[in-house]
Parts: structure tokens; sequence; C-alpha cells
């Protein structure tokens, strides 16, 4: 269940959304509403999700992205922090669950802490800690991930149909402000 807490004047209400058991903790898809008691306006909560996510880019330079299944945008593999879990310990996991690849810890450089929205649940907020990492072999689509895409970085790369908005407000611009022989990827 997610609790959002609504205040209205004297009086407070409580949304729940439920979540299905199959779905690992993820939130629910759609945008939670609640009308307001007294008033016929409905008001848009806004949800938010903390997420890691692993940067890799090939001998050209191009970024990996992801796809997962029964999704249409590309994005950074990655994922949830479990609990007990440090960000980079989840990177590291989340990596070889999507992409049968192994890092260690010491791979990461932290590239930078951003949010955004959702790319495939309106209404909701990523808050994502985005490493960088050198690619340790030939990454394939294992767990939850459906497609694998290379993207080349361009100064246009942004523009690229089915992006994420992560990607296009925050990663590619940062990654296209690096140097490109600068450490992890």
């Amino acid at each position: 269940f997610l609790k959002v807490r609504l205040q209205k004047g004297r009086g407070e209400r409580s949304l729940t959304q439920r979540t299905s058991s199959t779905q690992r903790g993820r939130p629910f898809r759609g945008r939670p509403r609640s009308s307001c008691p007294g008033c016929h306006r409905t008001r848009v909560v806004r949800v938010s999700l903390f997420v890691v996510s692993v940067t890799f880019r090939n001998d050209q330079g191009d970024l990996l992205l992801v796809r997962k299944r029964g999704t249409t945008a590309f994005m950074l593999p990655g994922g949830k922090v479990e609990p007990g879990e440090t960000h980079p310990q989840a990177s590291v996991r989340e990596v070889a669950e999507e992409l049968s690849l192994s890092l260690a810890e010491s791979d990461l450089t932290l590239l930078g802490h951003w949010s955004a929205g959702a790319a495939n649940e309106p209404g909701l907020t990523i808050t994502s800690d985005v490493f960088l990492a050198p690619l340790p072999g030939e990454p394939v689509a294992s767990a939850e991930i459906e497609e694998l895409r290379w993207l080349p970085l361009t100064p246009d790369a942004a523009s690229a149909p089915a992006l994420s908005p992560m990607l296009v407000e925050h990663v590619i611009p940062a990654l296209l402000r690096r140097p490109t022989n600068s450490g992890g990827s």
C-alpha cells in the first residue's frame, strides 16, 4: 500500500493506492487522485521514487540504454535500492540482474543526483543517483529488460525518440559536458 496524506482546511484525508505483489514494490500505474471533501475538484498528488542508475559507454562513446518489458521508453540500467543496501551495492546488483555484468562498487563514480518525471508512470517523479562505470563485458538483456540500444552521444542525442526524461534533462547533457576520456565511462 502507498499512503499519501492530503490536507484540506480543518480535515485531513488519506489516499491509499494498492500495489500488486507481482510488481515488486513498484508504485501503482496512473496518477493518484483525491476528491476534496465538500468541493468538486480533484487534486493530483505528486508521488516520487528513488532509484539508482548506471551509465556504460562502448569504445565508440555510445551510451547503453535499456527498455523494460511492456514499456516504450529507453532509460539507463538500474532500479530500486533494497533495504540495507547502499546506493553502490544496489547499482552493482541491478547491473548483474539486468545486464548479466559483474561490477565492483569501486568501479562506480557518481555522475549526479537528479529528479525528473518517470518515463512509464505518469504523475510519478524519479530521483536517482546516476553512476559512471567502465563497461566490463558484453551486456545481455536479462530479467525485465526486453531491449538494449546504444545511443551515439552527439549534441542532438537528447532529441532521439522514446528517451526517459532523466536522460533528456540531466544525464545526456552531463555526459556531453564531460571529456570523453574521463574515468568510468
